[in-house]
């Protein structure tokens, strides 16, 4: 029972999608199935690995690593649970860790193929659903999700991960192992695991993951024993590519205008956060309210109105969120998954260490997943062939409690979000109100979606200037506000909200303090300057006015006198 739980946990969970449940249709699925498969692996597993060797050694340094950088966050409680864009908190990163020794307590060949099988398969419809996004084919999603408009309409398809960035690094591993794996197999299978290499790699090309793209082509070649095969592969690629910029022109030119987006700013600016935070960092998932303390004149001026939620690198993330010791943590993963001595590697193994190559390359350009966290760690550890003792501690027993009521938790949370949008697109205040009831209930203050909250019962507020549910719709509006710039993942841009909300209402002795502090939590952003500008103006502060507007114009604001 228990590898059954560990093959889905593994193989399923990246398809797992539930666009008309859940608010976070893409993360939420994938949350619960991750927390509940670390549960029953705690609950069910017969075998687990000893109190010994360099893996274990490795998921205890991460434990205690993810532990010390929760306990001493600025934000514990969004440290713990993670940030909604992709939850990958101290609680959903302990539960791949479970996983994945769950995976090396049980990696016997026999075991290990079945699993690579399941992987395969899901894989293979993970791709078929992003190339039938890419033609404009999708039953779940909106195509404006994922349309980019500036660019003549380019297409950038997700399929169940949320983003064209990790659809294409999750389908890395899965185009090499099942590469790997056709030369073992029986015919039917042998046809499927080519068959889903090349779909897989042609999802990849229409991602217009550049990353993806070279993590695949090298892993290929990791893999091919001969020269004229290795030649095989390169030219493949590249014709891959031509066929790309073929269907789709546009693509070129946006390869050419961007280069490479903010990420260059972002990584100059990162090691002034990681020097500050050296030995624990900020905590994990606090990235995006640091980062906005440190950014840089010269990103902010270059990107105006862009957010940044991450740094686009799994190593400077690390090191943001645990310190340094997280990034050597993550850096010795990978490397115990691609050492081998010469001569020791079967077919299975040489495709799991191709697979971790190509996470590796695309872990350059962005940060981790819950999905490509449990990957790589699970890839690690069927490489380390870990032996195994009977059962898991009892004291394990009460983790898995913990995760189930994790599980619990998140979904109700998420689930009366998605309840507030049904209530306000009938605009109802009354159930509204409620759902946001129970979705801010949980403590200890559990961030969600409460600056979001704050902006749809604004729009509740604007329509009918006389109906008598107005004031209500406001005050909802700045209650939620002020409970995101508590505990949200944006307390700047929440600090604005709030500002806003206060000019709206009249109040500007208020709206004056909360654009001050907007200023305080991100210096360099500027939008505060403006609004400070324009509530100092109408105030009749016309110099101190001048003065803000003249910084906002010095961040990036294309106004006119």
């Amino acid at each position: 029972m228990c590898r059954a739980v560990l093959i889905a946990a593994i193989a399923v969970t990246p398809l797992a999608l539930m666009s008309e449940v859940f608010l976070s249709h893409d993360v939420i699925p994938k949350v619960l199935l991750i927390l509940t498969g670390a549960a029953c692996v705690l609950f069910l597993s017969k075998e687990w690995i000893p109190g010994r060797g360099p893996f274990l050694y490795l998921v205890a340094a991460q434990a205690m690593s993810l532990a010390l950088s929760t306990a001493f966050s600025s934000q514990r409680a969004l440290s713990l649970v993670g940030a909604t864009w992709r939850r990958f908190g101290f609680v959903e990163q302990l539960a791949t860790l479970v996983i994945a020794c769950g995976a090396a307590a049980i990696a016997r060949p026999s075991w290990t193929r079945r699993l690579l099988r399941a992987m395969t398969v899901c894989g293979g419809i993970g791709a078929i659903y992003g190339i039938a996004q890419y033609f404009g084919i999708d039953p779940f999603l909106d195509p404006d999700l994922y349309t980019i408009q500036f660019l003549g309409g380019v297409v950038r398809p997700p399929a169940t991960m949320g983003h064209a960035i990790y659809f294409a690094a999750y389908l890395v591993p899965i185009a090499l192992l099942a590469a790997s794996t056709a030369g073992t197999e029986d015919p039917p299978w042998k046809r499927l695991e080519w068959l889903v290499c090349l779909l897989a790699v042609a999802a990849i090309l229409l991602s217009g993951s550049r990353a993806a793209v070279l993590a695949a082509g090298a892993g290929g070649l990791m893999l091919a024993r001969r020269t004229f095969v290795r030649l095989a592969v390169a030219a493949f690629v590249l014709a891959g590519v031509a066929a790309l910029f073929l269907i789709s022109p546009v693509r070129l030119r946006q390869w050419y205008e961007d280069p490479g987006g903010t990420r260059l700013g972002v990584w100059r600016d990162s090691p002034t956060l990681i020097l500050h935070h050296s030995l624990l960092g900020t905590g994990p998932e606090t990235f995006a309210k640091e980062f906005r303390a440190i950014e840089s004149v010269e990103l902010s001026r270059a990107y105006p109105d862009f957010y940044h939620e991450t740094p686009h690198n799994a190593f400077i993330d690390a090191a943001c969120a645990q310190g340094i010791p997280g990034a050597l943590i993550l850096a010795a993963v990978f490397a115990l998954g691609l050492y081998a001595p010469r001569g020791e590697l079967n077919e299975q193994q040489r495709g799991l260490q191709a697979a971790l190559a190509g996470l590796l390359i695309t872990s350059l350009f962005a940060s981790l997943t819950l999905v490509t966290s449990m990957l790589i760690w699970t890839l690690a550890g069927l490489r380390a062939r870990s032996a195994v003792v009977e059962r898991p501690p009892q004291a394990a027993r009460i983790a898995g409690l913990a995760f189930v009521a994790a599980a619990i938790v998140l979904g109700v949370q998420d689930r009366s979000y998605a309840l507030l949008q049904d209530a306000v697109d009938e605009r109802n205040l009354v159930a509204a109100s409620n759902a946001f009831s129970v979705a801010t209930g949980f403590p200890p203050g559990l961030p969600g979606y409460e600056l979001w909250s704050s902006r749809e019962f604004a729009s509740l507020g604007r329509p009918a200037k006389n109906s008598p549910a107005i004031p209500e719709a406001w005050a909802k509006a700045a209650e939620a506000a002020d409970l995101a710039e508590k505990q949200g993942e944006e307390p700047f841009t929440a600090a604005y909200q709030v500002s806003v909300l206060a000019v709206a209402s009249g109040d500007l002795a208020r709206a004056e303090t909360a654009a001050r502090e907007t200023i305080r939590l991100a210096p360099n952003w500027y939008k505060p300057h403006l609004l400070l500008g324009q509530i100092l103006q109408a105030a009749g502060r016309g110099e101190e006015a001048m003065r803000e507007f003249q910084q906002s114009r010095n961040l990036g604001w294309k106004g006119v006198e």
